[in-house]
């Protein structure tokens, strides 16, 4: 016991003074800690807010924040996850390679900006979305410079994230709460909205000062080849957007804006379940790149080691959600929200499903199959908006949380089985993870020898 003990302790003591353990672990602290700090903020600035407009209210305020998300979305061009290995790696000048990044977004997010209004306009006209828009849309693309992020995870300074991002924050959500108080109306949230994503912008190019390298503009080829390259995953990142928010949208069109506020307040409890699986992936993804170079055994055990650890933590949040959703509901929200504790019992298991495909995600990009993640979002999409239309008109919030949930599982999950050999490899893994079959990995060290290996 005392030999096995001493050996535990000393493995332990070799992965805290390994460097890179170090460095991927300091970045995924603060990184965890920037999650918490926007999940708190926003946690508690959208429960008063909810409050103080009510579910009618509140769904508009909810409709239109999910048309300027997918318009954010898009117009990062899928170029985040590409940044990251393509950075990480070293593959070609960082400055550059970020810059064009900044500026495609900026130029991508200004042109969506510009059709959404144009379209929305003409085909709906609502005043009161359209005003929220004016001010919702210009802040989706004022946030370009937020790709500099990229820099500072794989460099290991994610305490410079946490402070571009910290102040902004923390001034948005002053002069929301000073609007709440005031009694103000809706629009204004919007204009404070606004203001909030132009201060984040200017402070992440400030948190450049110091930094080994800096955006530039580079030469039309290398822009042309990012574009090029980004092509399959931004396809698949306007796929997800579609999948992630099109429910809330055409919840919108299809019920009474009552509907929509308390859909939007259940999600929003379920997503702060995300934040803290998803700041881990975006942290370990620079190491599991380096991973894969030390051979096949270390990467795959680390990757069955980083599924089951997901997997784990969603089902303890699933199960103590089901226990308290009702009154936690009805506390946070008051009981004019009531109904959105039944939906949230069913959206809470949508994190299994996140979590796995956003790690799938960086395993696929590893290993060249970029093409299969539109494929998947794409059939996810497919079937979200189907069984929307099927199931919204007779079951309300109910009916999109189901087809949401049906849709995850199948983009995250399901597909693999029908893709090639390769996705299906990955499918068992995820299976693996989901029948708890990997806990026993959780522990395990890589072997010493490394080389192509199937999934076991």
């Amino acid at each position: 016991m005392a030999s096995a003990t001493k050996t535990a302790f000393g493995r332990l003591s070799a992965w805290l003074a390994n460097p890179s353990f170090r460095r991927v672990a300091g970045t995924a602290f603060w990184l965890q800690v920037d999650k918490v700090a926007q999940m708190a903020v926003g946690f508690v600035v959208g429960v008063w807010l909810a409050r103080y407009l009510g579910p009618d209210r509140f769904g508009v305020w909810s409709y239109a924040l999910s048309l300027a998300a997918i318009v954010a979305t898009l117009g990062r061009l899928g170029l985040d996850a590409l940044l990251t290995r393509t950075v990480s790696l070293q593959a070609a000048p960082r400055g550059g390679i970020v810059g064009a990044a900044v500026s495609l977004r900026f130029l991508g997010t200004l042109g969506l900006a510009g059709m959404v209004a144009a379209l929305f306009g003409i085909l709906d006209g609502d005043r009161t979305i359209l005003v929220l828009l004016a001010f919702l849309l210009p802040a989706a693309v004022v946030r370009a410079p937020e790709s500099i992020e990229v820099l500072h995870i794989v460099d290991g300074r994610g305490g410079r994230i946490l402070l571009a991002r910290g102040g902004p924050l923390l001034l948005g959500a002053a002069i929301k709460i000073g609007l709440i108080l005031a009694g103000a109306p809706l629009a204004y949230f919007a204009a404070a909205t606004l203001v909030e994503a132009a201060v984040l912008a200017v402070c992440f190019s400030v948190s450049l000062r110091g930094a080994q390298a800096r955006p530039t503009l580079p030469p039309w080829p290398a822009i042309r080849q990012l574009l090029k390259d980004a092509l399959p995953l931004a396809l698949s990142a306007a796929a997800v957007i579609i999948y992630m928010r099109i429910d809330m949208v055409m919840l919108g069109a299809m019920a009474p804006a009552e509907e929509v506020g308390i859909y939007a307040v259940a999600v929003r409890v379920a997503e702060a379940s995300y934040f803290v699986p998803l700041a881990i992936i975006q942290a370990v993804t620079p190491s599991l790149v380096r991973a894969k170079a030390q051979g096949s055994d270390h990467y795959h055990l680390r990757l069955r080691q980083l599924l089951q650890a997901l997997v784990l933590y969603s089902y303890a949040v699933g199960a103590v959600t089901l226990a308290i959703a009702g009154p936690l509901v009805t506390l946070l929200f008051g009981d004019a929200y009531a109904a959105a504790g039944l939906v949230l019992t069913l959206y809470i298991w949508s994190t299994v499903f996140v979590v796995l495909g956003s790690a799938s995600s960086a395993h696929l990009l590893n290993e060249g199959l970029t093409w299969v993640l539109p494929t998947r979002t794409a059939i996810g999409a497919l079937v979200n908006v189907g069984l929307n239309f099927v199931l919204i008109p007779h079951y309300g919030a109910v009916g999109a949380t189901i087809a949401t949930l049906v849709a995850y599982a199948i983009a995250a999950v399901l597909v693999h089985a029908a893709i090639n050999a390769a996705t299906r490899d990955l499918l068992v893994r995820q299976v693996r993870a989901l029948l708890l079959l990997d806990v026993r990995r959780m522990g395990r060290r890589p072997a010493a020898t490394t080389g192509p290996r199937g999934p076991s």
